[in-house]
């Protein structure tokens, strides 16, 4: 279990994680705070965000937190289009 604040990022090599990665980075994380960077992420899909509230209800759980930074204007819309608002 890591103490240690962990950065998780949505892209490698100018594409989007796969889901299970992303899964297992925030699996690896559990017991820390998790910042999501969004950084040049235009998009998620479905498969993501579920991965994405089950780790932010895991880390509430834990008392820690988790935050997507470097958000951009199209991934804000999408967001909003998947009808999740992160908490930071």
């Amino acid at each position: 279990m890591s103490e240690q604040a962990v950065t998780v990022p949505l892209q490698r090599d100018g594409k989007l994680v796969d889901p299970a990665e992303l899964l297992e980075a925030l699996l690896g994380a559990d017991g820390a705070d998790v910042t999501i960077d969004a950084a040049d992420t235009p998009l998620l899909t479905s498969r993501h965000l579920q991965v994405l509230i089950a780790a932010e209800r895991r880390t509430r759980e834990t008392a820690h937190s988790l935050s997507v930074t470097n958000r951009n204007e199209q991934f804000e819309s999408c967001l909003a289009l998947l009808g999740w608002q992160p908490n930071s």
